[in-house]
Formats: structure tokens, sequence, C-alpha cells
């Protein structure tokens, strides 16, 4: 799975070996993902001088996918209501 990585999260200690990260799929869906802290600590640098950067993320290391928010249809005024008003009545207070 491609991810266009922005954020990597420092090591809590530095006796940590594994080190998450997160991105956006291709679908928009954030993804966040773990690796070994040696790659991961050079893909931290990369992202801190280039801000965005594409990585390849295996199956077996994606922690958790945030689906993203479906795009709203646009409105179109042309576009016929999907009701039809069949009756109206006058209300007086």
């Amino acid at each position: 799975m491609d991810i266009t990585v922005d954020t990597v999260n420092p090591p809590a200690s530095p006796q940590d070996s594994i080190i998450t990260a997160s991105g956006l799929d291709g679908y928009g869906n954030r993804v966040t993902f773990g690796g070994d802290h040696r790659p991961m600590l050079a893909l931290a640098e990369m992202v801190e001088e280039q801000g965005e950067v594409e990585c390849y993320v295996e199956s077996w290391q994606v922690l958790s996918v945030v689906k993203a928010e479906p795009e709203p249809e646009p409105t179109n005024p042309n576009q016929p209501a999907m009701f039809e008003v069949i009756a109206t009545k006058e209300v007086t207070p």
C-alpha cells in the first residue's frame, strides 16, 4: 500500500524499537503504521526535510485506517428536486 507520510511520531523512550507514523493512502484515508526504529528514524528525517514522503507499507505494518469523509454531492440549481410539492396549505395563526 502506497502512503504519503506526513507524520512520524517520536519514540517515547530511547529504548523503543518500534516507531509509528501516519499518512494518507490513495483514497484519502488516514493510515497509521509501525516499523522498526532504524528505518523509521530515517523516514522521520525525510519527512522533516520534505514535509511529505511517499513510501510503501506492508499490510502487517498497518495499525489503523480511518476512512475519509465522503465528499458531499455538489448541488446543481438546475437539477430537479428529489421530491415534488403536490399541495400547499396556507396556515394562519
